[in-house]
């Protein structure tokens, strides 16, 4: 994230095409438990319910399916590779002296 923002910051203006869609990665809300109960234990993957939110599924649907980010990879973003990684900076930038 922060090479992506620090990256933008020295870009020249992008002309008529203005937007860029960052690259990310795909995950399923499974693969995300998954992940969370590996890193935090059965402990922190109990405490995430299923609730359905009407509002958010609106929400949800109205995103697109895959997004092409092939120009801002040839610019120089880059995109995390996994998401324990996401879960891991988290845990270091974020949780750091809590327990």
């Amino acid at each position: 994230m922060i090479h992506n923002l620090s990256l933008a910051a020295t870009l020249p203006a992008p002309g008529e095409a203005s937007s860029i869609n960052l690259p990310g990665i795909s995950v399923t809300v499974g693969e995300m438990l998954e992940t969370l109960c590996q890193a935090g234990g059965q402990a922190a993957r109990d405490r995430v319910t299923h609730q359905r939110d009407e509002g958010v599924e609106k929400i949800v649907a109205s995103w697109p399916g895959r997004i092409d980010n092939q120009r801002a990879l040839a610019l120089g973003f880059v995109a995390d590779k996994r998401f324990d990684d996401i879960i891991e900076r988290f845990r270091q930038d974020d949780m750091e002296g809590r327990s």
